[in-house]
C-alpha cells in the first residue's frame, strides 16, 4: 500500500495563445487564464497478491486546483503471471471532473470576463480507459542478452464529450 500526495506552483502564460474563445456578440478574442495555477493531487496505490499467479493493483487518484477542477480516477488491473515468460493484464480506468470556473461552450463568454477558456480539457467530463497488456520475458537467459522483455499494450478510451482512442504501444525493456 502507498499514499502519494504533492503540490505544484505553475507561474507565467497558462493559456493556449491559439484558442480563439467566441465571446456572446459575435467577435473572438484569444484565451485568457490566470498567470497561477497551484495542483494539489493525492493518490492511494494497492497492491493485492491474490494468488501466486494473480496481481490486483488498484489506485484512486483526487486531485484539486485553484482553478476550480476536482477529479477524482479509479484505476484496476488484473495481471495473471501465465508461466514465468509471459503476463498477461487486463486493466480499466474511470476518471471524472468538473469544470474549471473559466469554462463555458463557444459563444457563451461575455467581453467583460476577466479571464475565458473553451478548451474542453478544462471542462466537466468523464472518461474510461480499458485494455489489455502482454508481457513476455526473453527465452535466453543469457547476460549478454540486451532485450529484457518486450510487451504489446492495446486500449480503447472514450469521453463523454465524444472523443474517443484507439492505443497501441510496445515497450522493449533494456
Amino acid at each position: 500500500m502507498a499514499v502519494f500526495a504533492g503540490m505544484s506552483l505553475q507561474e507565467g502564460l497558462l493559456s493556449t495563445p491559439f484558442h480563439r474563445i467566441y465571446l456572446t456578440n459575435g467577435n473572438t478574442v484569444v484565451e485568457k487564464l490566470p498567470s497561477q495555477r497551484i495542483k494539489i493531487p493525492l493518490a492511494f496505490q494497492l497492491n493485492s497478491f491474490i494468488t501466486s499467479q494473480f496481481i490486483l493493483k488498484q489506485n484512486l487518484g483526487l486531485y484539486k486546483d485553484n482553478l476550480n477542477i476536482n477529479a477524482i480516477s479509479l484505476e484496476e488491473e488484473l495481471s495473471w503471471k501465465v508461466n514465468p515468460k509471459l503476463y498477461l493484464s487486463v486493466f480499466t480506468r474511470a476518471y471524472a471532473q468538473t469544470a474549471a470556473t473559466y469554462f463555458k461552450e463557444k459563444g457563451k463568454h461575455h467581453f467583460n470576463e476577466s479571464f475565458y477558456t473553451s478548451d474542453f480539457d478544462l471542462s466537466q467530463f468523464t472518461s474510461i480507459n480499458t485494455g489489455i497488456e502482454f508481457f513476455i520475458l526473453p527465452l535466453s537467459a543469457a547476460k549478454i542478452n540486451m532485450i529484457k522483455g518486450i510487451g504489446i499494450r492495446a486500449s480503447y478510451y472514450k469521453r463523454s464529450d465524444g472523443l474517443w482512442a484507439i492505443n497501441g504501444s510496445l515497450l522493449v525493456k533494456l
